[in-house]
């Protein structure tokens, strides 16, 4: 069983029970996403990945005949780090695909999976750039409560696996700042950035 527990962010977290294999946590973690992603909205072709250049055209080609649940593991593999190309709605729409290839390649020299535990926990150097806040930000506005803790817990299995913090350093950290930015994102303006960071970073 994974049990509901308080923790340091300001989200609840999500912890899998000590006597749990690693199977079976990413089993269970697998069928928390299916269930908290089903009946996302699907972006129209255009907003898949919205900026106008080759490598995007390419993504809206590929990734526009399929729901996320079809993805095919094939074209994940094609396009293993093409996640931060997606538009804000894509990125929570195509996100699950992703975490579920992740789940059944559970290791750090996966660049798949890799990649998607990167793109879903901030680096402190986010906080220092309002452009890279304001994108973090909208993506965030996407995601539901139950979507972003079960994407969290993606994060804490994966900080949980030795293999992963050797290879990738420690996540808890950048799993505590994704829910914290999760419950920051409509508080967020540009101005207040500027504000935070001469605070924070003088």
């Amino acid at each position: 069983m994974w049990s509901t527990v308080a923790s340091d962010s300001p989200a609840v977290g999500l912890t899998p029970h000590p006597a749990m294999t690693g199977l079976k946590q990413r089993s269970l973690i697998a069928a928390r996403i299916r269930e908290a992603f089903d009946g996302v909205h699907r972006p129209p072709e255009a907003m898949i990945a919205p900026h106008e250049c080759d490598d995007c055209a390419a993504v809206r080609a590929a990734f526009a005949p399929f729901e996320w649940f079809n993805l095919p593991w094939t074209l994940i593999e094609l396009y293993p780090c093409e996640l931060n190309l997606l538009g804000p709605e894509a990125y929570v729409y195509y996100l699950p695909a992703y975490i579920l290839y992740s789940l059944a390649h559970f290791t750090p020299y996966d660049i798949v999976t890799e990649m998607t535990v990167y793109t879903l926990a901030p680096t402190p150097d986010q906080e220092r750039s309002a452009a890279s806040l304001g994108h973090a930000y909208e993506r965030l506005r996407q995601f539901t409560r139950g979507q972003i803790e079960t994407a969290a817990a993606f994060v804490e299995l994966a900080q949980a696996d030795p293999t992963f913090t050797a290879y990738m350093g420690d996540l808890e950290p950048r799993r505590l700042r994704l829910l914290r930015f999760w419950e920051k994102r409509w508080d967020w303006y540009e101005d207040s950035w500027q504000e935070d960071r001469d605070v924070h970073f003088p």
